[in-house]
C-alpha cells in the first residue's frame, strides 16, 4: 500500500472514530436528560404524596349546619398542621364529649367572652358585635344548654355553624367548648360543582383550579 493510500485509511478510521465518539456522547446526553426528567417526577410525585398524607386531607362535608358557606358534598381541603385557628376561620373538630368529627367556624378562643343577644341576633365577643355576613338566617332561636355570658377557658375555642338554627355547636353539651386537642385541622379551600374552588377566608376568592385537582388528592389520600 502506497503512503497515499495509508493516509486516506488512516483519515477514514480517524473520522468513524469521531463519529462513534460524538454519537456516543449524544446517546450518554440523552439518557443523563432522560434520567433527571424522571427523576424530578418521581420525586415531585413523592414529595406530593407525603404533603397529602401527612400535611393535607380531603373530605367530604355533610349536613347543613353550615349553609350556606358550606353545603352537602363540598370538598374541602384541610390544613392538618394548623390546629390553632383563629376567630373567623372554619375548624375540622372533634367534640368535648367525644362526638364524631364536625366542622364548625371559630367564634372565640381562649380569654374571650361571648355573649349572643337572641333579641336582637347579635353575638358579642368582648363586648364588641360581630360581623357575620355568612350567617344563613340572621333571626337565631334562643336555644342551647350554655348560659351567656360565657368567658372560653385556657387553651379552648367556642364554635358555632354558620346555620345557627340547626347547628350543633358549642351552645350544647354535646359539643360543648372543644379543647385545643380536639382541633384536627383548618379548612383552606372548598370545591362544588357549582362555584368552582373558593378559598375559605372572610372574603371568598374565586380561583381557577379544576375538578380534576381534588379528584386526583382524594384518590391519594383515601
Amino acid at each position: 500500500m502506497n503512503q497515499y493510500n495509508k493516509s486516506s485509511v488512516g483519515k477514514v478510521r480517524r473520522a468513524h472514530n469521531s463519529s462513534g465518539r460524538e454519537h456516543q456522547h449524544r446517546a450518554n446526553k440523552t439518557e443523563r436528560f432522560i434520567y433527571t426528567i424522571f427523576t424530578v417526577i418521581a420525586s415531585a410525585l413523592c414529595i406530593g404524596i407525603l404533603l397529602f398524607i401527612f400535611v393535607f386531607k380531603i373530605m367530604i362535608f355533610t349536613g347543613d349546619s353550615m349553609k350556606s358557606t358550606l353545603t352537602e358534598g363540598d370538598k374541602l381541603l384541610v390544613n392538618l398542621l394548623d390546629k390553632k385557628p383563629a376567630p373567623g376561620d372554619i375548624a375540622v373538630i372533634v367534640g368535648s364529649k367525644g362526638t364524631n368529627r364536625a366542622v364548625k367556624r371559630v367564634i372565640a378562643t381562649e380569654g374571650d367572652t361571648v355573649l349572643i343577644d337572641y333579641e336582637n341576633d347579635i353575638v358579642y365577643i368582648n363586648n364588641i358585635p360581630l360581623d357575620e355576613p355568612y350567617i344563613l338566617d340572621k333571626d337565631m332561636i334562643e336555644t342551647g344548654d350554655i348560659e351567656f355570658p360565657f368567658t372560653v377557658p385556657a387553651n379552648s375555642y367556642f364554635v358555632l355553624g354558620d346555620n345557627r338554627n340547626v347547628s350543633l355547636d358549642s351552645r350544647f353539651d354535646e359539643l360543648g367548648i372543644v379543647p385545643q386537642k380536639n382541633i384536627i385541622g383548618t379548612v383552606l379551600l372548598k370545591y362544588n360543582r357549582n362555584e368552582r374552588v373558593k378559598i375559605l377566608e372572610k372574603t371568598p376568592i374565586d380561583t381557577d383550579i379544576e375538578e380534576w385537582f381534588f379528584d386526583l388528592l382524594s384518590k391519594i389520600t383515601k
